[in-house]
């Protein structure tokens, strides 16, 4: 089969899309987004899904974009002859029609039929069939988006048309690989262990089945035996506990319960009797108490009242000698803050006197220096209007008059070198030159032809040996002279040396101009040093008028003209102004110091007068309160004493109260001598009524285990009318004989399985030859990529499960399929896929159509080379290959035709 042309109309963003493909190798070429996808998906779904298929397969075919329902028509060539197949899904209204020269026209049911027959599938898909069998319809030829890098073969045999292959493959193979006798035994035997066993377990209502549940109710009735023996062992163990623990309830403990509670009677008497002796002798106890407590806290009290005294006569000394330090750091204080401010006041006076001076200084200097720029402003005038006067070229004329003087000069030179100089050294006859006589020694120079006469007989024309040139010369000479005495005309100079004079004067004008200018730029403008006058002007006003308002403040000492003729001294000496202020910045910050140190001294020394202060007022207050409590002591003392006597009478009293409780216990013997008290009472009360409830607990409990011990017996008696331990024995035997007949029912099924396993192991090694011829064809498309003898590749067969165990032998070493590479997965995949479809297309006219959409994304440059190579081959080899690409130039040099998709 081979596709020739495809054509879609309203299919997702395809308003109308018609490409043709080449017979070997065709490139889809398009951007992301373009629309490639699209086509493969709406080819693949016309092929196989019927025209009236509904559900998601043909909802993701239809456009938001364009109206319409979806249409796409193929050309292709099956069964020799060439076939176009046009589908419109529209739901139940879908229409399909398969048309071939020479023959009628098929339409629906018929066309869906002859189409499927030509693919060589068993039937169009419907809609219920859509979702689970459309995606692995020509898995093995088409490798849609994304699914480059999974495993085809783990798929399952549905994705790669294993009956088929399987067909193609033993039809290569040397000899049949299986017999119809050898697949009758697999299907028996496979029919014996699904009549046992399920993927899940144990078949229902099986042999092995019905043995396990008689085991299972064997083993029920056993454990139910086992309960019942157990249950009369209980009860005769527990019937045996009862007459025991009744036998000690009414021989033990009983009989001693009431023993104890007839003793605690007794002691709760004797207890009674002793309440008054102990309440009398605790009640003299604490008298006794009270009054040793309040002789010895009237010694303490007055041992706590002498310490105080002392602390009181200490606290006065020191509290009168902190205040002595902090009067006489207050007075020390008051002079320093005298000195301090007398040495701020001159401070301030020397340094507003320095300041003035300053300012009387700046003034001076700003004075000058304003004479000094009125001097330099006239400079700067006058210079200007000798500028002005100046008569003298420009740059630009001087520069000019300069090269016409020099042009001249040249001129002169040449000229000079090509004229004739004529020279009479000596003559005895008279000489004319031009017309004019020549003078021994002289000397002319020409240019131009002139007549030598010698005497009166002889005359000579001579030209001199320049020709034209020197006349040519001597015109520019010309020519130059007259532009030269033009330019003196014209700026009225008598000669060059004039003009040259001028201009030098021009420059040294120029060159004290720019001296001027240098200077002025040294100084401050005119207006800034105005400004800073008038400011300092303003500044010495202020002083002025301060130095006036602080001697109006101050009051008039006695030294104080004496400071004022100092502080006019200094004023005129700025040296000694500024040692002056110095020293006097110098002895204030002694002062300050010295200030800020006693300062510091008087804080502590007014907080210890605070504290001695304090605690003084905390003695006396303590004073005070303990004479209070030495009184209140002294008075309840005395109460006491008139009340019950003094100690030795108490100590009197007490003792004959203990002796009388003495004789009270010997009378009763057991009674420890600790014993006593309300307390004690209560606690012998709550421990008799804890007798008596134990006592009415025995009591019930005898008379519920009697009526215990006769439900007991009665069980007993109804478990021993059959024999409880021959009914264990018996359900024993009948679970042993249940688990005999399902071992060995277990057993046949097992061996039955195993005979299974073992015969489609024998039938998965010998079918494992159909790998080979498929292994040689994934070598050869392989070999650009690895070379004739680099990897081999890897592929198992199981007569159960089909093909599988997809991987590469390299150096050895066996790499499975999920541990390749992203890239190598793309390749290997790529390989599987042509060498299967390389095994099929006899079966197609000897061609199948091998479709990748963006299958060798993660392949570097240097194998998408060999990767090319291999579809070049597989081409070559009468397969048809389709590639799709968003970078499509590498796929240009092996392409027979190119199609462009449209971005828009």
């Amino acid at each position: 089969m081979r596709l020739t042309h495809c054509r879609l109309e309203s299919v997702r963003r395809h308003r109308q899309l018609e490409l043709a493909f080449a017979s070997g190798v065709t490139l889809v070429a398009g951007a992301n987004e373009s629309g490639k996808s699209t086509l493969v998906e709406a080819m693949h779904r016309a092929l196989f899904l019927r025209a009236n298929a509904t559900g998601a397969p043909i909802q993701a075919l239809r456009s938001q974009q364009h109206p319409g329902h979806p249409q796409v028509e193929i050309g292709f060539e099956a069964a020799n002859q060439a076939w176009t197949l046009q589908k419109r899904f529209s739901g139940a209204s879908g229409t399909a029609s398969l048309r071939t020269a020479g023959q009628d026209v098929l339409q629906g049911g018929d066309a869906e039929d002859r189409l499927a027959q030509l693919l060589g599938v068993s039937e169009s898909l419907g809609s219920r069939q859509a979702n689970r069998q459309l995606p692995g319809r020509w898995a093995h030829l088409w490798v849609m988006q994304g699914e480059a890098g999974r495993d085809l073969l783990a798929q399952g045999a549905e994705h790669y048309a294993l009956a088929a292959l399987i067909e193609a493959l033993e039809a290569k193979a040397e000899g049949a690989l299986q017999s119809p006798l050898d697949q009758r035994v697999n299907d028996q035997l496979e029919s014996l262990v699904q009549a046992s066993l399920t993927s899940r377990g144990v078949r229902t209502n099986s042999v092995l089945w019905q043995c396990q549940q008689s085991c299972a109710a064997a083993q029920e009735a056993l454990e139910t035996a086992i309960e019942t023996r157990e249950r009369f062992e209980q009860s005769g163990k527990a019937l045996d506990r009862l007459v025991q623990e009744i036998d000690t309830i009414e021989r033990q403990q009983l009989p001693a319960l009431q023993d104890r509670i007839r003793s605690q009677k007794q002691r709760i008497s004797l207890l009674q009797s002793l309440e008054p002796l102990r309440l009398r002798r605790e009640q003299l106890e604490r008298q006794r108490s009270s009054l040793q407590r309040l002789e010895t806290e009237a010694h303490s009290q007055a041992e706590r009242l002498r310490q105080l005294e002392l602390g009181l006569q200490r606290l006065q000394q020191e509290n009168h000698q902190a205040s002595q330090t902090c009067r006489h750091q207050h007075t020390e204080l008051q002079a320093l803050e005298q000195q301090r401010q007398a040495l701020e006041q001159r401070g301030q006076a020397l340094r507003r006197l320095e300041e003035r001076a300053g300012l009387e200084q700046r003034c001076r200097e700003l004075e000058n220096r304003r004479m000094k720029v009125q001097a330099l402003h006239r400079q700067r005038q006058q210079l200007q209007e000798k500028l002005k006067r100046c008569r003298s070229l420009s740059a630009s004329e001087h520069e000019a008059l300069q090269e016409q003087r020099q042009a001249l000069e040249a001129l002169r030179i040449r000229r000079e070198a090509m004229a004739t100089r004529v020279r009479l050294l000596r003559a005895s006859t008279p000489v004319a030159l031009g017309g004019s006589a020549l003078q021994v020694g002289e000397e002319r120079l020409l240019s131009q032809p002139f007549g030598l006469t010698v005497g009166e007989g002889v005359e000579l024309e001579l030209t001199p040996g320049g020709g034209a040139d020197l006349e040519a010369l001597e015109r520019e000479r010309r020519q130059r002279q007259h532009q030269l005495e033009q330019m003196l005309e014209r700026h009225d100079l008598a000669s060059v040396e004039e003009a040259e004079a001028q201009w030098q004067q021009r420059l040294r004008l120029v060159a004290e101009q720019r001296l001027l200018e240098g200077q002025w730029q040294q100084v401050a403008p005119a207006e800034d040093l105005e400004t800073e006058l008038q400011h300092l002007r303003q500044r010495l006003a202020a002083l002025q008028e301060e130095d006036t308002a602080v001697a109006d403040d101050q009051p008039i000492a006695d030294d104080q003209p004496d400071l004022d003729d100092q502080l006019e001294q200094l004023a005129q000496q700025p040296d000694a102004l500024h040692r002056a202020l110095e020293q006097c910045r110098i002895n204030y910050r002694t002062v300050q110091e010295s200030w800020k140190r006693l300062q510091g001294q008087r804080e502590p020394a007014e907080a210890r007068l605070a504290q001695t202060a304090k605690d003084l007022q905390s003695h006396q207050l303590q004073r005070e309160r303990l004479l209070t409590e030495q009184a209140s002591g002294a008075k309840q003392q005395q109460t006491l004493v008139e009340e019950c006597g003094d100690l030795a009478r108490l100590d009197a009293a007490l003792e004959a109260l203990r002796r009388e409780e003495d004789a009270l216990r010997q009378s009763a013997q057991g009674v420890p001598s600790e014993v006593g008290g309300g307390e004690a009472v209560r606690e012998a009360e709550a421990e008799l009524q804890r007798l008596e409830a134990e006592e009415q607990r025995l009591a019930r409990s005898l008379q519920q285990l009697s009526g215990e011990r006769g439900g007991l017996q009665e069980r007993c008696l109804a478990l021993s009318d059959a024999d409880p331990y021959a009914a264990e024995e018996e359900a024993a035997a009948r679970l042993e004989q249940a688990e005999a007949r399902e071992r060995s029912e277990r057993l046949v099924v097992e061996a039955q399985q195993l005979l299974l396993q073992e015969f489609q192991r024998a039938r998965s090694d010998l079918s494992s030859r159909y790998t080979v011829p498929l292994r040689r064809s994934m070598d050869r498309v392989l070999a650009p990529l690895f070379g004739p003898e680099g990897a081999r590749t890897a592929l198992g067969y199981s007569a159960k499960d089909g093909l599988g165990d997809l991987g590469l032998e390299r150096d050895g070493l066996l790499l499975p399929f999920a541990a390749l590479s992203g890239g190598l997965r793309e390749q290997l995949n790529a390989a599987l896929r042509l060498a299967i479809a390389d095994v099929l297309r006899q079966g197609h006219d000897g061609c199948l159509p091998v479709l990748f959409d963006d299958a060798f994304s993660n392949s570097d440059p240097q194998r998408l080379q060999a990767v090319l190579t291999m579809l070049r081959q597989a081409a070559e080899r009468g397969l048809q290959v389709i590639v799709m690409s968003c970078d499509p130039d590498p796929y240009r040099a092996i392409a027979d035709a190119v199609v462009e998709l449209p971005t828009s």
